[in-house]
């Protein structure tokens, strides 16, 4: 599994819009995306992330490549701030059902 954090700093009078916009990207997803969420910090509101999980790290960059990630980027763009993306490797992990 590979996951990609997406992060930037959101104005308030941003938010709705920014919640608004995530809702209706969810409806068309990329092949290889399992998961998907919009978080925001608890202490400091401001701060915003989308956490992806991808299938596998190939899955990902098949969606870059075919601009698909993009979609993310637009929304913190469109909410008045430029985002920045972290990659990690899921090396273990547990999952309750």
């Amino acid at each position: 599994m590979y996951v990609t954090i997406l992060q930037g700093q959101v104005a308030q009078e941003n938010w709705g819009e920014l919640q608004r916009q995530y809702e209706i990207a969810c409806k068309a997803t990329p092949e290889g995306l399992l998961q998907t969420f919009l978080v925001q910090d608890d202490e400091q509101k401001t701060h915003w992330q989308i956490i992806t999980f991808w299938k596998n790290e190939e899955a990902y960059h098949k969606a870059h490549e075919e601009k698909k990630t993009e979609t993310c980027v637009l929304l913190f763009c469109n909410a008045g701030t430029v985002p920045e993306r972290r990659h990690f490797h899921v090396r273990r992990g547990h999952q309750r059902v």
